[in-house]
């Protein structure tokens, strides 16, 4: 028995002081595992978050590109003030090169949007309607019947307009079935310089021949050549004008008709003419329902009648916006260059 009793006595496990260093030990350990997990965690989130802002900002981007693509006319007709209130849409192709490699690293043309309200319109061709239907300015004119009693009796000869041609323009399997409001640019490949004197102004932006109407009514030819101007727009549009002028002289065109009497001929011959379905889009700052400074995405609306308004609120491209750029860093050419800054995850 003795023998048993000592080596009970020799097992008689832990005492309080190596159970309280233990466990001081297994905190430390456990506090500096349970740390370097929540920084591992923390780094994980933030890394994602960041990855996921950049797939969003590639995305917006992507999307606003796809209208960028389209937005040629613009150069035609809007007024739209830049950063430093010049037209953001003026082309001068015979500028320089010397000009043109000073302005590489000072944009030619600069808009930025940073705050509630600030915004970019774009007028643009249509593709989803279709590409556009030539138009041969002799659809505008009506020829009579020619005598059978006299070969030298001149037939009837009279100008109808662009009405005369309208059911050309819409059965043409180049554009998608016409409906009311919907937008029409006339325009011509051929672009004019401003001359002073007789000398040509260089420092002078092109002129582009322009017509831009509507459909008001399909079932009244008359109303098919509507003109559309600022007074169409409701609210007007915020661009300083957006009318139909005479390239050269800078006299408003009152109607589609003048326009075909009064195009400039192109090298001596009969005017080149393409109708192409257009839109407007306007990109805005808004706040959005989580009270962040946001990018939307609008466009133009017909309203019935003769009033045109941007469908608000819009969709929204992409949130907690610092500022959104768009730049054309050549005057030569129409690429438009955008750029957004976000607020970082977290801050």
């Amino acid at each position: 028995m003795g023998k048993y009793n000592i080596i009970l006595r020799n097992k008689s496990g832990f005492t309080l002081t190596e159970t309280i260093i233990g466990l001081g030990l297994l905190a430390i350990v456990t506090l500096g595992t349970t740390t370097f997990m929540v920084s591992s965690v923390k780094t994980t989130m933030n890394t994602t978050n960041e990855v996921v802002q950049r797939i969003d900002k590639t995305n917006a981007e992507i999307q606003i590109i796809k209208d960028l693509k389209q937005v040629f006319p613009s150069y035609s007709f809007l007024v739209q003030k830049d950063d430093a209130s010049k037209n953001f849409y003026d082309i001068m192709p015979s500028e320089s090169n010397s000009i043109i490699t000073a302005k590489v690293t000072t944009s030619f043309r600069k808009k930025t949007l940073s705050a509630v309200g600030d915004e970019i319109i774009f007028a643009e061709y249509d593709l989803k309607r279709g590409v556009g239907v030539p138009y041969d300015p002799v659809w505008a004119y009506e020829f009579g019947p020619i005598s059978t009693v006299d070969p030298n009796t001149a037939s009837t000869f009279s100008f109808k307009g662009l009405d005369s041609g309208a059911s050309k323009i819409l059965s043409s399997k180049m554009l998608e079935a016409p409906k009311k409001g919907d937008m029409f640019l006339i325009d011509s490949p051929a672009p004019f310089k401003t001359l002073s004197g007789f000398t040509i102004d260089v420092s002078k932006p092109l002129k582009f021949t322009h017509y831009l109407f509507y459909i008001k009514d399909l079932t009244n030819p008359a109303d098919f050549s509507t003109v559309l101007e600022t007074t169409n727009f409701s609210p007007s549009l915020p661009l300083g004008a957006i009318k139909n002028i005479h390239p050269i002289t800078g006299a408003t065109i009152p109607s589609a008709d003048k326009y075909l009497q009064n195009l400039p001929a192109v090298s001596g011959t009969i005017p080149i003419l393409v109708i192409r379905p257009i839109k407007f889009v306007k990109y805005v700052l808004q706040l959005n329902v989580r009270k962040e400074l946001a990018l939307y995405r609008q466009e133009l609306k017909y309203l019935g009648g003769t009033s045109f308004s941007f469908a608000a609120p819009g969709r929204e491209v992409i949130d907690k916006i610092v500022d959104v750029k768009f730049e054309r860093f050549i005057p030569q050419s129409t690429q438009i260059k955008v750029s957004i800054n976000q607020k970082k995850e977290g801050t």
